[in-house]
């Protein structure tokens, strides 16, 4: 699972994305105080890519409302979608998805899969394409 800077930035900025999403069991996502995943028990990924992660002791609630309430969560939540996540809202088949993604990946270098799957969701759905700092229209490029 990406946990890097560049890829928290582009979840971040993909409003369209963050405003439909309904929290699941074992989803990602960045806190105030660390990155985690939603489970009975998580580990805590540091935002510094050289720090190993910590195994968390304590349960992590899930998501109960927009709000956070009654959730172990507070402040702002930035959901980070999996490569499988990405697949079911680009509504390819595995094989299409994987196609666009390699072409993504052959065109802008080295990226993990996470960060050409939302390239390709955000361009396929949105019509926008990353410029490196935020999601723009392709028309305004």
């Amino acid at each position: 699972m990406d946990v890097s800077t560049e890829y928290i930035q582009m979840c971040e900025k993909a409003e369209e994305i963050q405003a439909d999403h309904k929290w699941e069991y074992g989803d990602w996502l960045v806190a105030e105080y660390g990155i985690f995943q939603i489970g009975t028990a998580s580990f805590n990924y540091s935002k510094d890519p050289t720090v190993p992660p910590v195994r968390s002791e304590l349960p992590v609630a899930t998501i109960q409302s927009d709000d956070n309430e009654g959730s172990a969560f507070t402040g702002k939540l930035i959901w980070l979608p999996t490569q499988d996540r990405l697949h079911v809202l680009s509504d390819y088949t595995w094989m299409d998805f994987d196609k666009k993604c390699l072409m993504v990946q052959d065109n802008f270098g080295f990226l993990t899969k996470e960060q050409a799957g939302i390239m390709v969701v955000m361009k396929e759905k949105f019509n926008k394409i990353w410029s490196g700092s935020e999601w723009v229209n392709e028309k305004e490029r």
